[in-house]
Formats: C-alpha cells, sequence, structure tokens
C-alpha cells in the first residue's frame, strides 16, 4: 500500500554491506569553492553546496560505483549535520538514464557531522543519484563526504564466504558437523554452538522443529548474525513451542531474525483445568496460558525479526521488559488467540488479558510495517479480548506504518500509577475491520492502571471501529497529542459507543470523525473543548470494505493536515501540503 510517507529512515540499521569504490562523481549544481568533488575526498572540512531557487528542480548529486554492483546503504554526512536536519531521496541506475527509487525519503538525525548510514532498497545498479530537498535552517544542499556500501561485481573466494551452519530436522544429526551436505537436526545442538559475528544459521525449509530456539549469540553494527532459512522447496520453516513459555528466544545483541515461522501447542482451556468449578463459563473451550513467540528478553538489544510469521499463541512478539532497540517489520501476526488469564467473573473480575500480536513490556523498541489479523479470543470477563498492541509499564516505543485487518482493538495502554506506559507514538497505521473494535485506549493520571503521558497518535486510519479514541481519567496535553487522524465508526452501535470521548482537553486538531450512514459519536465531556479544525464528515476512503483506505481524489482529508505532528517525526513538511490519516491519494 501507498501512503503519504515512506517508513522513517532509522540510522544504524543492520543491512550487510561493503564499501564500494566511487570512480567518479557529478553534481546539478555546484559553487566553485565547493565542487562535488570535495564530497568524495575523505575529508569531512570541505563540502559539496549549491544554492536552490523555489519553483526549480531540486539538485542532485550522483556518484558512479563499479558496474552490476548491488547497492544497500548510502553513508552521507552533511555539513553542519549537528545543528539541522537535512531531506532528501536516492536513486539508482544502472546506465544514467532509467533510475530506480530506493529511498523515497532520507532524513538525518541532526545530531552529527559525521557519516550517517541510510539503508536503501538493494538494487543493482552503476549510479547512485541523491536529491537534496535542503534541510531545517534553508533550501541550500551542503554534503561533506559520502560513501557507498553494497556488494561489488567480483567472485567470491572460499576463504571470504560466510561461515553458516545448517539445521535439518527430519535428515540431519547432532554429531555432523552442522555443514549444509551433513546438517545438525535440533535447534538445542545450533543453540549450543558459539556463532562469530556474520555468521549465518539456517533452517531447512518445509520443516517443523519442535523445540525451542535460544539465541544468545552476539554479533555487530557492521556483522550481524543471521538465522534464516534455507532450501527450495516448501514453506518457511516452523519453530513451534509447547503450551508453555516463549519459542524463539532472544537473548544476544545484533541479530536478524527472517524468513521463520512461529507457533506452539494450545494449552487446554479453564474449565479442563478445573473440572470441578460448577458456575456458568461464557468461554469452557477458550485455550488458556502463556506462550510467546520471537521473544526479547532483558538482555537483548538492536535485534531485528524480519519477513516472518507469528500465530496461535498469547502474544505473537513479546518485547520483555529490560529490552531496548530492537525492531519487529516486514511481518505478519495473525491468530494469536491464546488468553493467559481467564478466570470467570465469578472467580475474580477483570482479570483476563491476552491474545496480542505484540506485547510491550521494554522500552525503546519498534514496531515497523506489519500484518496482524485475529487477534483475539473468548474472554469470561469482557466477551472478547485481545489486541494487536498491548502496551504495558513500558515507554520510548514507535509504532509505525502497521496495517490491520479484523483486529478486535488496535492498542490499549496499561501499568501502574508508579511505573507507567509513556512517551509511545503512533504513526500512519491503517485499521480496518468488519467485527468492530477499538482503536486507542489511554489514560490520565487518575487510573488505577496509571496515567499515559505523553502518547502520541498521528496520521492514523480506522474504518469500522465501535470506538475511536478514549482517553479517561484525566485527559489533558500531556497525556495524549492526537492529530491528523480518520476514525469512521460502524454502523450499528449503542449509546456506549464513541468515535472519540474524553474526559479533558488534550493536544487535538485536524481529525476526520464519521460514522457509516452519518452521525458519529464525538463526545468531549468536562468542559472538554473541541478544536474548530476537527470536523465530522465522511472522508471518502476507497474501499474500505476491502481494506482499501487510501483517499479517492476529492477526499475532505487530502492536504488538509497539519505539519506540525510529523515535523516532531523529524519530517520535514510544507504547511498545506499534508494528507489526513495513513494512506496517500489512489491514483
Amino acid at each position: 500500500m501507498h501512503r503519504l510517507f515512506p517508513l522513517l529512515v532509522l540510522t544504524g540499521s543492520l543491512a550487510l554491506a561493503a564499501p564500494l569504490t566511487i570512480r567518479g562523481v557529478t553534481a546539478s549544481a555546484q559553487k566553485s569553492t565547493n565542487p562535488a568533488s570535495a564530497a568524495i575526498d575523505r575529508n569531512l572540512n570541505t563540502w559539496w553546496s549549491a544554492d536552490w531557487t523555489p519553483g526549480q528542480p531540486y539538485h542532485t548529486f550522483t556518484v558512479e560505483v563499479p558496474a552490476n554492483s548491488v547497492v544497500r546503504r548510502l553513508n552521507v554526512a552533511f555539513y553542519a549535520g549537528d545543528a539541522r536536519r537535512a531531506a532528501f531521496l536516492v536513486e539508482t541506475s544502472s546506465d544514467g538514464t532509467t533510475w530506480r527509487q530506493v529511498l523515497p525519503l532520507g532524513i538525518s538525525s541532526g545530531l552529527s557531522r559525521e557519516l550517517q548510514p541510510f539503508d536503501l532498497t538493494p538494487s543493482t545498479a552503476r549510479f547512485v543519484r541523491v536529491t537534496s530537498f535542503g534541510n531545517t535552517q534553508n533550501t541550500a544542499s551542503a554534503i561533506t563526504e559520502v560513501t557507498v556500501e553494497g556488494d561489488a561485481p567480483v567472485v567470491v573466494q572460499p576463504a571470504q564466504v560466510t561461515p553458516a551452519w545448517y539445521v535439518d530436522a527430519v535428515s540431519g544429526n547432532d554429531t555432523n558437523p552442522g555443514t549444509q551436505a551433513r546438517p545438525w537436526k535440533s535447534l538445542a545442538r545450533a543453540s549450543r554452538e558459539v556463532l562469530p559475528p556474520g555468521a549465518t544459521l539456517r533452517l531447512r525449509k518445509g520443516q517443523v522443529f519442535k523445540e525451542v530456539l535460544n539465541a544468545t549469540w552476539k554479533g555487530t553494527r557492521e556483522k550481524p548474525i543471521v538465522i534464516s532459512a534455507y532450501g527450495t522447496n516448501g514453506d518457511s520453516p516452523l519453530v513451534k513451542g509447547s503450551s508453555n513459555g516463549p519459542v524463539v528466544q532472544i537473548r544476544g545483541e545484533w541479530l536478524i531474525f527472517e524468513h521463520l515461522q512461529v507457533s506452539a501447542d494450545l494449552p487446554s482451556s479453564w474449565k479442563a483445568k478445573n473440572p470441578s468449578f460448577s458456575g456458568t463459563l461464557r468461554c469452557p473451550n477458550q485455550p488458556q496460558g502463556w506462550t510467546t513467540g520471537f521473544t526479547f528478553t532483558a538482555s537483548a538489544r538492536n535485534n531485528v525479526v524480519r519477513q516472518s510469521t507469528a500465530y496461535g499463541m498469547t502474544a505473537g512478539v513479546h518485547f520483555q521488559e529490560g529490552s531496548e532497540h530492537n525492531e519487529v517489520r516486514d511481518s505478519r501476526l495473525v491468530k494469536n488467540t491464546v488468553i493467559s488469564t481467564n478466570t470467570p467473573a465469578s472467580v475474580k473480575y477483570d482479570d483476563d488479558s491476552g491474545a496480542w500480536g505484540v506485547l510491550l513490556n521494554g522500552k525503546n523498541n519498534r514496531v515497523i510495517n506489519n500484518y496482524f489479523s485475529g487477534n483475539s479470543g473468548c474472554s469470561e470477563d469482557y466477551g472478547v479480548e485481545g489486541a494487536s498492541f498491548e502496551l504495558y509499564k513500558t515507554s520510548g516505543n514507535l509504532i509505525l506504518e502497521n496495517t490491520l485487518v479484523d483486529e478486535t482493538t488496535m492498542a490499549e495502554l496499561g501499568g501502574t500509577p508508579t511505573c507507567r506506559s509513556e512517551n509511545n507514538t503512533f504513526a500512519f497505521n491503517a485499521y480496518s475491520t468488519r467485527v468492530g473494535g477499538q482503536t486507542l485506549i489511554v489514560r490520565g493520571h487518575g487510573a488505577k492502571w496509571g496515567g499515559n503521558p505523553g502518547t502520541r497518535f498521528y496520521n492514523n486510519t480506522a474504518w469500522g471501529v465501535r470506538d475511536g479514541i478514549l482517553c479517561s481519567d484525566g485527559c489533558s496535553p500531556e497525556i495524549l497529542s492526537a492529530r491528523n487522524n480518520i476514525i469512521v465508526q460502524q454502523q450499528s452501535l449503542n449509546d456506549r459507543n464513541h468515535a472519540l470521548w474524553t474526559d479533558g482537553t488534550f493536544d487535538d486538531g485536524h481529525n476526520l470523525f464519521w460514522r457509516v450512514g452519518g452521525n458519529p459519536s464525538v463526545r468531549y465531556t468536562n468542559g472538554a473543548t473541541r478544536p474548530t479544525t476537527n470536523r465530522t464528515v465522511d472522508p471518502r476512503l476507497v474501499n474500505p470494505g476491502a481494506n482499501d483506505l487510501r483517499l479517492s481524489a476529492g477526499s475532505p482529508a487530502v492536504w488538509t493536515g497539519t505539519g506540525a505532528p510529523l515535523r516532531l517525526l523529524g519530517l520535514p513538511v510544507i504547511e498545506g501540503r499534508v494528507h489526513i490519516g495513513a494512506q496517500d491519494v489512489a491514483r
């Protein structure tokens, strides 16, 4: 799906790359004292610069690398890079005529004059072209140094091959050396091996590994350890745990997990565990227990799960307390249907929880561009329980550009008054549901679950929900900032359902509220004021019933958003050129 903005570019990511030789450089314009060649002279005291006139084409800076190189990363140092943020896009070409966009929008950190890494969509190319959009201080282009990384077009000698080990659950043997010809059989054997930085561990496609994978290895930023798949036949390998505990325990650093599936045996129901109970049950057959898929433990740092699937558990992904700077992206978190606590209301009320796509208890982690669906279970207390994102005693997380289909809840934040969920950001997430659901539940400091100060909710779209944004127990600007969002309620509702409900004025504006058939419920209570930039109007989405949440050409969301929250996310935007919602205009 094409969105208004691409994924935020996060420096320090984990792409595998090596330096490529730069054979030449050209620029669309340059100052005589600051030529293009100054940006490839390995001297941070010289730079290329060019002034830009509004209305004219943006300036470009092009470097040449060996033909047929696979370009993976661009490193750029910006003039005055510790005082301002620069914006640019990157394209590659094999012939200098036909160009492919490999980084739609790069944003420098504004914190350093040193080289900053930007991962690119890998492409085979001879030329790498940077189009500069200026910076947060002016429209000029100024680059002090550029390097390019990727795979050079050379034959790799055997001594240069990345060390790799293989696991085959059917034909392997743990007494083997772990080569592709003589693989190991078990993940337990693989877990005991000391994998060096840059190594790979590969599980055979089409096989089920009925055991836990303990990943304690430590790679480096430059040489992460990759756990992936091999073989030409079958689905991605499935790591399937028991009905209790984590399936993939990530304890190390700089690890990449890709092209894997994780699941677990279903635990028994509360009724099966308590056969003498004679009361009424809502959910006699609902699995109850604790099992998690990709589990970032307290020691996990700088790890990535990507292009993988987790299903059939309490939480598909779990960022445990203490885990930091980890990421799950480009993955599927679906049908995680186990409830962790599901006692009958007559035994104890208001304690049911579980059935989450992602459970966040750690800090400063990222959930980017994933697909969520069917993460819910039968609840004795509430009827239905589950969520795409459950945030509990967590802070500093970024939840960006995810797609949610038929989820019962997008996100709920909780904790305690002394250990809160705070300073979390949700942006450009698209949520469509035909089963009804709740979008965002946050609370002020009066809640028994603790307040959620610093919650930011920008440019999200929710369609077909029962409830949109709910902010209670002392909502205020300290608690919530919600701007540029589209909330569309389902047609059949009761008096307790609201597109927005708040008991206090918060940082609010440029939101669109609607209900299928009209007349959404938007409630500002306790004297809270509604901003004039909020509108009750049909956003005219292309085909939300088919999960297409793009804006039609005549949508009132087109070019009517505010750029203020996006600048907080590091995006240089022009006021009056910002859409409302998560999606771009259909072309």
